[in-house]
């Protein structure tokens, strides 16, 4: 089914921007609102609330890609997409007798263009950007900079994380290799290196997998073997994890950390610097 395309109407101010109740008809229909005056959640709100079965919103400023759609609203149910303020401008032209479909391409990932990888890294700095998580001048360096720059020791390769946060990978991404098969086909219980070690920033991360689904727990003891920290206890699936331990909780010194899943047990030596 293409369901007809209607420009949104208020009735109040910006007509089109669906900050207040739609007065036009839009039931059944996929309804185009312009961005701004108020958040995503309440024009969604507003269409949903009106009939319409999904909404196009049109950016407000020139650019591309369109950005996402961002707010939580549980009572939303209709689908919503963004689109490039000369898109919209189209749509617009030639709303007459026009009608469309959405959907999601399987095939495609969000930021990619002719299968290559996109990563919003503007100069200046802007938020929002896929690095507005790091700071712009960080230390001890964060990027592949141990060739040329000694601040960091080990594992401090974050692309595949950097991936993560903008929603390519689950919590099972992990820049290193798989380990080698057990008998049965299942990966072996692997507890990776903390990075930083020392820590000095107020966060570890460590890698580690986990052969068979199950209950598993990451704890951190110190020297004298009181537990100071659980990052993990929870029932996981076999395969890769990434656990983070709050260093920034912790007196400087020389601490454990131990996996334990599947009845073994594994641990490494954690430092955390002054």
């Amino acid at each position: 089914m293409s369901p007809d395309v209607v420009l949104a109407n208020d009735g109040t101010g910006v007509t089109t921007n669906a900050c207040e109740p739609i007065v036009n008809d839009v039931a059944g229909k996929l309804v185009l609102v312009d961005r701004g005056g108020c958040l995503f959640t309440v024009k969604a709100k507003n269409a949903q609330d009106a009939g319409a079965i999904g909404m196009i919103v049109a950016d407000s400023i020139a650019g591309c890609p369109a950005a996402g759609i961002g707010g939580t609203d549980p009572a939303i149910v209709i689908p919503a997409v963004r689109v490039t303020q000369a898109d919209g401008d189209f749509l617009k032209d030639n709303l007459a007798g026009m009608n469309a479909t959405l959907e999601v391409d399987p095939s495609q990932h969000a930021g990619t263009r002719s299968g290559k990888v996109m990563i919003n890294t503007p100069s200046p700095y802007q938020s929002g950007s896929s690095v507005s998580h790091w700071d712009t001048a960080p230390f001890p360096d964060i990027l592949m900079e141990p060739a040329i720059n000694p601040s960091l020791s080990t594992d401090v390769d974050l692309t595949r994380e950097m991936f993560a946060d903008i929603g390519w990978y689950g919590a099972a991404a992990s820049v290193e290799p798989e380990p080698a098969a057990t008998s049965t086909g299942t990966p072996q219980l692997v507890l990776g290196r903390s990075a930083p070690n020392p820590a000095r920033e107020g966060l570890a991360t460590v890698r580690f997998s986990v052969p068979v689904s199950g209950p598993v727990s990451l704890r951190v003891y110190d020297v004298s073997g009181r537990l100071v920290a659980e990052p993990v206890e929870r029932v996981l699936e076999a395969g890769w994890y990434v656990g983070r331990i709050p260093t920034g909780a912790l007196a400087a010194g020389v601490y454990f950390y131990s996996l334990e899943a599947a009845g073994k047990r594994v641990s490494r030596r954690l430092v955390v610097a002054p």
